[in-house]
């Protein structure tokens, strides 16, 4: 569900919307909002208030049939006077010993070969915690204070369970590694983990996307992602010497977990890959942008795919990822073992890929039922 609250951002009066990390469908929507901005500050994506954004806003969650609560932006006049007229107290600073600790733990990090993303993640959210106490020594800081801070900032504000939980491991980390202090974390509320299903396309809903597709830099990064099951970053990291078109494989370097994996493509794939690199003739990375040399953007992968999509299915609430699932999928309902889709997905953990057993329902519509053998 978004939360979609009053903002007073840089003396203006904004559209605040809150919404789960993980919510990847949600996301796509909001990114693709027009004037949509993100303030790190905050920690939202935000829009200028006026009644024309809050009706683009109503009108593109309604037709992704995503769920939304405004009940708190609809305030009295007043009441927003009232909150502009308060004087905005300045941003602590953080003390030159915490910012060199904070720099510390960060080329730890860096040489322990955390994810680039973690890092950046754990950063921003300790010096926001920090910020948070900024009176007190670091070492002054106490398990309650942790406590306090989870509850009247992480929760009352409506951030998400991952947010939760990334601040948590963030703060336990860097206090046992830096400060050599073991906060006793278990004490604090952690939040129930997710338990959604992922998002299965049908197969010839993507087929009739892919063939549709007149840009061939367009079709062949859809069409990587979905044949190869990749996320992503993993695309777009993807580099011309990852690519060997004798051996027909596909290596994906340093993907989640820092881990290589190789991948088999098809001849139509090859073929496909061959007619790309005929025509736009890539320099470093297998998909490039405007700039040769650099690699596609995120955001216009997920633009590409929702433009893609809609043509198919109308007002569809995928997300790009779901090209990932539905490939896992595909691959279990035709017959593939559960071992060699968790090689192909890079999972870490057999019980990760077991997720895509509650999703097929081919297989489920299998299963005899009690009632086949009745004469009804």
């Amino acid at each position: 569900m978004v939360i979609i609250e009053h903002l007073y951002h840089r003396n203006q009066h904004r559209i605040a919307l809150r919404y789960p990390i993980e919510s990847t469908e949600t996301d796509a929507i909001v990114r693709n909002l027009p004037g949509r901005k993100y303030s790190s500050t905050h920690r939202c994506w935000y829009l200028d208030n006026n009644p024309q954004n809050m009706e683009i806003i109503f009108k593109a969650f309604r037709e992704a049939n995503i769920e939304y609560n405004a009940g708190d932006f609809f305030k009295s006049k007043l009441k927003m006077q009232q909150e502009q007229s308060i004087p905005k107290s300045p941003k602590p600073v953080l003390k030159s010993v915490t910012i060199e600790k904070i720099d510390r733990f960060e080329k730890w990090m860096i040489q322990k070969r955390y994810a680039a993303n973690t890092i950046k993640t754990y950063v921003s959210q300790l010096k926001y915690f920090i910020s948070h106490y900024s009176d007190k020594e670091l070492e002054q800081i106490t398990i309650k204070d942790i406590e306090k801070f989870n509850y009247d900032v992480i929760i009352k504000r409506g951030y998400s369970a991952t947010y939760q939980n990334q601040t948590i491991n963030a703060i336990k980390l860097f206090y046992l590694k830096m400060l050599n202090i073991k906060h006793e974390m278990e004490q604090l509320e952690r939040p129930k983990t997710s338990s959604k299903l992922p998002k299965v396309i049908d197969k010839s809903h993507i087929q009739n996307m892919l063939t549709s597709i007149a840009n061939l830099k367009h079709k062949t990064a859809l069409t990587i992602i979905y044949a190869c099951g990749l996320r992503r970053n993993e695309l777009i990291c993807l580099k011309l010497k990852d690519l060997d078109s004798k051996r027909r494989t596909l290596t994906i370097r340093n993907a989640k977990g820092q881990k290589d994996r190789v991948l088999p493509i098809s001849e139509k794939l090859i073929n496909l890959l061959k007619r790309y690199y005929k025509a736009y003739k890539p320099k470093e990375y297998l998909i490039e942008g405007q700039n040769k040399g650099k690699p596609y953007s995120t955001g216009s992968l997920e633009k590409i795919f929702h433009k893609n999509l809609d043509k198919i299915i109308k007002d569809n609430n995928f997300a790009l990822h779901s090209l990932r699932h539905s490939f896992a999928t595909h691959l279990l309902e035709a017959g593939t073992d559960l071992r060699y889709i968790q090689e192909l997905l890079g999972h870490k953990s057999s019980r990760t890929t077991e997720i895509y057993t509650h999703v097929s329902i081919k297989n489920l519509q299998n299963i005899k039922n009690p009632t086949d053998d009745f004469d009804l």
